[in-house]
């Protein structure tokens, strides 16, 4: 038979573990890096006047989140 006290516990730890476990996995890295990239991008379109098609174009190909090594990395097509 368990012990009532030990089976408190281990269910206490239990639901302490599950809530303040933080997810290291390369998958969540990966869309935390994405998000960057794409928060940038979006703060420099609400910045820059759409008008200025090259300083905007400049900005968004010097995005820092999207150089090579960089986990949000994307060969531009131009």
């Amino acid at each position: 038979m368990l012990d009532a006290d030990e089976v408190a516990q281990y269910e206490a730890w239990k639901q302490n573990k599950l809530t303040s476990s933080t997810d290291l996995s390369v998958h969540s890295y990966n869309i935390e890096q994405e998000a960057a990239a794409l928060a940038y991008e979006a703060g420099v379109r609400a910045g820059v006047n759409p008008i200025d098609h090259e300083r905007l174009a400049s900005l968004l190909r010097d995005n820092p989140y999207r150089r090579p090594g960089m986990t949000g990395f994307r060969k531009l097509t131009t």
